[in-house]
């Protein structure tokens, strides 16, 4: 079974990813992902030459570069931790270091610093291409709408933190088409 979200992270998650917004679909990540895309090794790998023409699946290669990128950025963030904590223990041994301005320390170093940047990357990177994902799950469904009126009508419809399409807003436009037998082809 699959544990509760807690309330937090499901607002968080509802925020990042910008669900029931019609702006859920504009999340973007190419110009982050391209900060943590580096060769040899976080990029697409090559195909062999003598083998090239096998090679039909573009989505697979377009996986491969950002799972390259989300590893690049994971070791990033975990530098900048490392280097932030030793950052810390080092001012704690300074004549600088005080109980008064350690928040103001700690903010510095891992609110306003490197670790915050690569964190606030490593989302947009992981919810863009999470919006991107549904968007083609969308498309897949939409494909089966008989009229372009109504596939447009769901199409506007945004997803929400448990369905591909917020449910309430998605039955609505289905009854307006006539429900599903009259709305989508059959399979």
């Amino acid at each position: 079974s699959i544990p509760t979200t807690p309330d937090g992270f499901l607002k968080s998650l509802i925020d990042l990813q910008r669900f029931d917004k019609d702006t859920w679909c504009e999340v973007r990540y190419s110009d982050t992902q391209k900060l943590y895309n580096h060769a040899p090794g976080f990029t697409e790998l090559e195909i062999n030459e003598e083998v090239k023409a096998y090679d039909t699946s573009r989505h697979l290669t377009h996986s491969d570069k950002s799972y390259a990128a989300f590893t690049f950025c994971i070791l990033k963030q975990k530098e900048s931790f490392i280097n932030g904590v030793r950052n810390l223990m080092s001012w704690s041994k300074s004549s600088e270091a005080s109980l008064n301005v350690l928040g103001e320390k700690i903010e510095e170093i891992f609110l306003k610093g490197d670790f915050h940047k690569t964190s606030s990357d490593l989302l947009q990177l992981a919810c863009g291409h999470r919006a991107e994902s549904i968007e083609l799950r969308r498309d897949v469904i939409l494909k089966c709408v008989r009229d372009p009126l109504v596939r447009s009508a769901l199409n506007r419809v945004p997803p929400s933190s448990t369905h591909i399409f917020n449910s309430e807003k998605f039955t609505a436009v289905l009854e307006k088409g006539g429900g599903v037998r009259k709305t989508f082809w059959p399979v």
